[in-house]
């Protein structure tokens, strides 16, 4: 068995076999080494190896360690141990450090997030040596600058304007990892420490002790129709009606989301589409980043609780399109049509090249209109199994989308409702198994949503909330979603095993990557917005930001 010799994390001595990585534990009378297995501290495997270290003379007890061995997770072990050792470079950046051991590699199984992890690991090595001495020699910092501003309410605040905050004991969701770290915030963005640290010889002004909490992107809501008794389709005050549930849906973790109008009137959507426009989020509610129509171009077949009588088609082409939203889409983000339509393929290409996302829904189509739609510019599926055909093994309809070889292979994303109501928990696994990459969580919320227990109207008729449902009272007929997006996270991490990870990046970095934002929303990336969320490890929200600014708390964090 082939030695390789690395070493803890502390510094102890240690070696890597077969992928395993051991620790010493005792030193023989014959100067034979023993060391145990360390990937868990219930596993009993040993080796003994020579004075040398060279060459493995006994092995004692088998793997009860439940991890398999990893040559990639060993390898990065070994690259943080070398940069270490190089604590004391002080000239040359971390990354360079990096940059310069990496090319001693040959044939690395190392990925990106490896790299990132090292460069990071070396960066807190240095800060931890370097500090004492910065703090001494660094100048004083000039006053940062405070300025008074004036919140939509009229309330007058001081600005955090130049503040750096700097957010610890914490675990952060980045680079499709959980990873324990610190998030630095300057003036509403993700910053980068490295930057601060060693190029601006500055720390943090503002501690925030998150106390073990996950920290995530905010949660990205692109289809809910309402919440808290307000109805989107209402033109009295639709103003007034997002706003407020833009503010309700803070205490759920959404950073931003796409108010969701269903099959309306004409009159309905020359009223509402002008007046609710894209904007950024605040202590006020939830940012909006455009509408979503979602219709009236469907099948009347598939119209699931949309008015029959104001379901339309385009025969005209594109100019029908226009006749009924108006003439400018300026502030629409995404369009749910039905592809199997006539010129849908060419009113899909115009819609695209308007910079609005197409999604294909409340549809009878096939697999073949569903390919043709996608190959034309559509790259969503409105709330997956909902309002389509089933699946059929000769036509598997838009769901054989999932799977198609005649689309590309990045598209599409589709919506998916984890309610455990609208979705069995079955069907939750298969779609995610199938093409994790692709699921968008959505709520699809009526106006329900955020309302007590009892009857409740609902339109010209009265609703009923028993626990997570809201139907038509008397009956067992579901009126439409009543989940928040936070509880739709938990469902599909305990329906599917899929890892908190993945749960939380189906809220926030798929609908991000759908609506082509991941620059600046979805992730904790450097340079984007510093909208997002803490959670406990139960994924219940504790904190809401946007901006870097605190709009909702569950309690104070100090």
């Amino acid at each position: 068995m082939e030695v390789k010799h690395t070493e803890t994390n502390r510094g102890n001595k240690a070696i890597i076999v077969d992928g395993y990585v051991y620790r010493k534990i005792n030193t023989l009378k014959n100067g034979n080494i023993v060391y145990i297995c360390s990937v868990s501290k219930n596993c009993k495997k040993s080796l003994t190896t020579d004075s040398d270290g060279v060459n493995v003379v006994k092995s004692r007890n088998q793997h009860s360690c439940k991890n398999e061995p990893n040559e990639r997770k060993a390898e990065a072990r070994q690259l943080r141990v070398r940069l270490k050792k190089q604590t004391q470079d002080y000239i040359k950046s971390p990354a360079a450090v990096v940059k310069s051991e990496l090319t001693r590699i040959e044939d690395s199984n190392l990925q990106d997030r490896d790299i990132r992890n090292a460069s990071m690991a070396l960066y807190r090595h240095r800060r931890k040596n370097l500090i004492t001495v910065l703090e001494s020699i660094a100048p004083p910092q000039a006053p940062l600058e405070r300025v008074l501003t004036t919140s939509q309410s009229g309330e007058v605040k001081m600005s955090n304007l130049g503040r750096i905050f700097k957010y610890t004991n914490c675990r952060l969701i980045r680079g499709g990892d959980l990873i324990t770290d610190d998030l630095w915030v300057r003036d509403g963005i993700i910053v980068n420490p490295e930057e601060i640290f060693f190029q601006e010889k500055v720390s943090a002004d503002v501690v925030v002790d998150c106390k073990g909490a996950i920290i995530c992107a905010g949660f990205i809501d692109v289809q809910i129709n309402g919440a808290f008794g307000e109805d989107f389709s209402n033109t009295d005050n639709i103003e007034d009606c997002v706003s407020k549930v833009a503010f309700g849906i803070l205490a759920h973790g959404v950073t931003s989301f796409c108010p969701t109008i269903v099959t309306s009137s004409g009159s309905t959507y020359k009223q509402v589409v002008p007046r609710v426009k894209k904007r950024n989020g605040s202590e006020e509610g939830a940012g909006i980043l455009g509408l979503h129509l979602e219709g009236p171009f469907i099948s009347k077949e598939k119209r699931g609780a949309h008015d029959v009588d104001l379901i339309q088609t385009f025969n005209n082409g594109m100019s029908d399109v226009t006749k009924i939203y108006g003439e400018d889409l300026s502030n629409v983000a995404i369009v749910t049509l039905a592809p199997e339509l006539e010129r849908s393929a060419e009113v899909i290409r115009e819609l695209v090249s308007r910079g609005i996302k197409v999604s294909v829904g409340h549809s009878v189509a096939n697999l073949i209109q569903g390919e043709e739609a996608v190959n034309s510019g559509a790259t969503f599926i409105t709330h997956l199994f909902n309002a389509m055909l089933p699946f059929h093994h000769r036509d598997p309809g838009l769901i054989g989308l999932l799977t198609s070889k005649r689309v590309p292979s990045d598209v599409p994303f589709y919506g998916v409702i984890s309610d455990g109501i609208h979705t069995h928990p079955a069907a939750l696994r298969i779609a995610y198994r199938v093409d994790q990459r692709g699921m968008v969580l959505v709520t699809d919320a009526i106006s329900a949503m955020g309302l007590p227990e009892g009857e409740h109207r609902f339109g010209s008729q009265t609703m009923e909330i028993k626990g997570r449902r809201a139907v038509i009272k008397g009956t067992q007929t579901l009126c439409g979603s009543i989940a928040t997006m936070d509880m739709c996270v938990q469902h599909l991490r305990k329906s599917t095993t899929c890892g908190t990870v993945k749960a939380l990046e189906a809220a926030t970095f798929h609908p991000a990557h759908f609506l082509g934002i991941t620059d600046r929303k979805g992730t904790l990336d450097f340079g984007t917005d510093a909208d997002f969320i803490l959670l406990d490890d139960d994924l219940k929200v504790l904190a809401t930001y946007i901006g870097g600014e605190c709009v909702w708390s569950r309690q104070e964090l100090e």
